[in-house]
């Protein structure tokens, strides 16, 4: 196997896949930080507002699912595909305000500081594994005889991801005194975002068969 480095692994596989070009990249670049400063500024607030930082990651975190699911499925078929599929991404962003907040309410001031600590810990760790999993993956799946498509990747993806839904589910209401579960929960959903940032690593390029 070829030397592996961090980049991005939607690049290679948009242009081995759907042939992308360097307009299109620079059409979903544009598209997708409209479409992230939309839900940053407009639709993160309204949604905790609404509904409460629980569910809004559990939306966040489910719409993640639809996203990668879409390379799986191979429902993405052209650019124009693509771009729509990158407006998607950008409403999962709403997960990380929403986590912000629930690290910080449903704990007292003492405690933190040591969660704040094991989640960047674990999310450090996930940085660099998660990446080196899913560019090994890409890359066994463009060689010859390869036992599985590149989509594959997105399909273990969802599968994790699908994980740390449910691990939402246990994120407890605010209360100081439920600190511990919630330290647990929010680092359970930390370690599956990290580990299944698939627009953080990049393979070899080279054209599946």
């Amino acid at each position: 196997m070829k030397y592996i480095k961090p980049w991005n692994l939607q690049i290679p596989y948009l242009r081995q896949v759907l042939d992308f070009t360097k307009d299109n990249f620079v059409t979903l670049n544009e598209i997708g930080g409209a479409g992230g400063l939309f839900v940053q500024v407009l639709l993160t607030p309204w949604l905790i507002a609404k509904a409460g930082e629980k569910s809004t990651v559990i939306v966040g975190l489910s719409v993640y699912i639809v996203y990668m699911a879409m390379y799986a499925t191979e429902t993405v078929h052209d650019p124009t595909g693509a771009y729509v599929n990158s407006l998607i991404q950008d409403v999962s962003n709403v997960n990380y305000p929403a986590i912000s907040s629930i690290k910080s309410t449903l704990s007292v001031g003492n405690e933190q500081g040591q969660i704040l600590g094991a989640i960047s810990a674990i999310q450090s760790m996930a940085g660099g594994v998660g990446p080196f999993i899913f560019a090994t993956l890409y890359d066994i799946s463009l060689g010859e005889n390869a036992p599985f498509p590149p989509r594959f990747i997105w399909l273990v993806g969802c599968f994790i991801m699908a994980g740390s839904v449910a691990m939402a589910f246990t994120v407890p209401k605010r209360s100081p005194t439920m600190a511990s579960m919630a330290c647990c929960s929010t680092q359970g959903i930390a370690l599956s975002k990290a580990l299944v940032n698939i627009s953080s690593t990049t393979p070899r390029t080279k054209r599946p068969r």
